[in-house]
């Protein structure tokens, strides 16, 4: 059944540009990188890095200290993102990246954050006195990022970028670096978010009520589970197929996001 499973990107990205679709996975043409994609992937990378390693940074702690525990968390952000900008140099270079613009927006994105797991922290030490892998098993919210999962129900698969578990919950969270539209959610993102809500909600034992999406400047915005958002999927399912079984690509629209579109030469060349 596996290959014959639709990556929930895929359903978004039909959402988005059926076209774009096409020259990506029927005609196997690749993107070209800009600006925009080094960037998000940085901070992608970034965030990955920092979950990764701040369960391993809290279990070192020895002292209740208000200012250590935020100082300690600070610097796990910063060599997150210090790290992550090393390793994209040459392509920072070749775009001209603003890499203090990265670091300022990452920083943003992440301070309130880091304030409330430091208060949750300290409750934990002050409170019930523990620390170390007593003080990790306590603590929550718990992460998870850049999970891959796979349906049994649905020919559906993919990668979220993270998932918040908490003690009787389990939310999806998809993270993004553009800004956030007028009416609030962008379509295509809808779509890829109720896709690893369902996803998520099949392969955890938790319940799952509600996942949520992160635009730019930290703009949060939730979006609550239905009974008909499975068919909803499984409708677009099914148009993803025929649209890869199709031996023609969909006509070229014009709009305003071709120009700025990874694809926007192949699209022109055929």
């Amino acid at each position: 059944m596996t290959s014959n499973m639709i990556n929930v990107t895929d359903i978004a990205c039909f959402v988005y540009c059926k076209r774009k679709l096409y020259l990506k996975r029927v005609l196997g043409l690749k993107p070209k990188p800009t600006k925009q994609m080094i960037t998000g992937r940085i901070k992608h990378q970034a965030q990955e890095l920092m979950f990764k390693n701040e369960l391993q940074t809290l279990k070192k702690l020895k002292i209740p200290d208000p200012d250590k525990i935020r100082d300690v968390l600070k610097k796990n952000l910063e060599h997150a993102i210090e790290k992550t900008i090393a390793a994209s140099e040459k392509e920072i270079k070749h775009f001209q990246i603003d890499t203090s613009l990265i670091k300022k927006e990452f920083f943003l994105a992440y301070e309130k954050f880091i304030q409330n797991r430091a208060m949750v922290v300290i409750n934990l030490m002050q409170r019930k006195n523990l620390f170390g892998k007593a003080l990790i098993n306590a603590l929550y919210p718990r992460f998870m990022t850049e999970v891959s999962l796979s349906s049994k129900s649905l020919p559906l698969k993919g990668k979220i970028d993270l998932i918040e578990e908490h003690k009787n919950e389990i939310v999806p969270i998809e993270i993004k670096t553009g800004p956030a539209p007028k009416n609030k959610i962008w379509p295509q993102d809808r779509i890829q978010l109720t896709a690893y809500a369902l996803l998520v909600k099949e392969n955890f034992e938790k319940p799952v009520s509600y996942a949520k999406i992160i635009y730019q400047e930290n703009h949060e915005i939730k979006l609550y589970l239905n009974p008909f958002m499975q068919y909803e999927i499984k409708s677009y399912i099914s148009k993803v197929k025929d649209l890869l079984a199709s031996k023609n690509p969909p006509p070229r629209i014009n709009s305003k996001k071709c120009s700025y579109c990874s694809f926007k030469e192949h699209c022109e060349a055929i």
